[in-house]
């Protein structure tokens, strides 16, 4: 995964980001989380900086397509600094830490899976280049 602000690498885009816009690999928005307020400034899932990149915690709930996504954009909180202090990152589903809930029991409009999905210590680094 990468912070999106940084994403430069030819190489890193044509890898992960290209193969979520096919059929095979989905990509989705993870915004939403268990707070009492809808408002991203109030958002609890938290990226902690490393030396490596970032480590996601946290979790995202009503993912639409999370049950079969390859890649998602999720928003993090990186500091303090309300609503600067949000970053989004792309987050392939194969990334350490990273675990699917169970799909979401609906009532209706079931032509689309949803889920939770959980961020527990989740590497957010950027792929390294293969050497050439």
């Amino acid at each position: 995964a990468v912070r999106l602000k940084s994403v430069s690498s030819s190489w890193y885009v044509t890898r992960r980001v290209a193969p979520s816009s096919s059929a095979i690999a989905s990509g989705v928005v993870a915004a939403i989380a268990r707070t009492p307020s809808s408002s991203p400034a109030s958002l609890t899932t938290r990226a902690r900086r490393t030396a490596r990149g970032y480590v996601l915690s946290g979790e995202k709930m009503w993912i639409t397509t999370g049950d079969q996504a390859g890649v998602l954009v999720v928003w993090a909180r990186t500091s303090d600094h309300g609503s600067k202090g949000i970053s989004a990152f792309l987050v392939p589903t194969d990334a350490n830490g990273f675990i699917r809930g169970k799909p979401d029991e609906k009532v209706g409009i079931r032509a689309s899976g949803s889920c939770t999905v959980f961020f527990e210590g989740c590497d957010c680094h950027p792929s390294k280049e293969p050497p050439s």
